[in-house]
């Protein structure tokens, strides 16, 4: 359980990351398309144009028209450019979220085998604690009854030492 809440956690994690950048390719993208769209307006009006003898185009009249669709390309082609890089960016970013999500199941899965053998390094020790425990308590007995022998014995010779005289 606590797997799927950390690699959904991962997941809204890198979400945010990529729609902060997505939201300025997006506006940066956006800048682009009002300047091509300021671009085809005054290519618009250029055609309109018409300053020579009766009516007609001059030969500026059309170099200013063939610039501005110049002009037009060339953004168009930062566009195009754009969105290359953008869809690019986006198939970058899904595989190494793909990547990244791959890794941190495989860390949890190390981990939990991790956790797996220290709890069977737990219960061994616990059971090895238990016998110890109780090979002690079978011991104690012994030990008191040497201690009492040795301290009566102590006794036994100081006595017999000052008052025996």
């Amino acid at each position: 359980m606590n797997r799927y809440k950390a690699i959904i956690f991962l997941l809204l994690f890198l979400r945010l990351s990529v729609s902060a950048q997505s939201r300025e390719d997006r506006n940066e993208l956006m800048k682009l398309v009002d300047q091509r769209q300021e671009l085809f307006d005054s290519y618009a009006s250029s055609l309109k144009k018409k300053s020579g003898f009766f009516g007609q185009k001059t030969k500026n009249d059309l170099r200013a028209t063939h610039d501005r669709l110049k002009a037009i390309v060339e953004v168009d082609n930062k566009i195009m450019t754009r969105l290359r890089q953008l869809l690019d960016y986006t198939k970058f970013e899904k595989q190494t979220m793909s990547y990244d999500v791959n890794q941190y199941a495989e860390q949890l899965k190390n981990y939990e085998r991790i956790q797996d053998t220290l709890v069977k390094q737990l219960a061994q020790l616990e059971k090895e604690n238990k016998i110890l425990s109780k090979s002690v308590s079978k011991s104690f007995p012994w030990l008191y009854f040497l201690f009492g022998f040795l301290f009566a014995w102590a006794i036994f010779r100081i006595h017999r030492k000052y008052f025996s005289e």
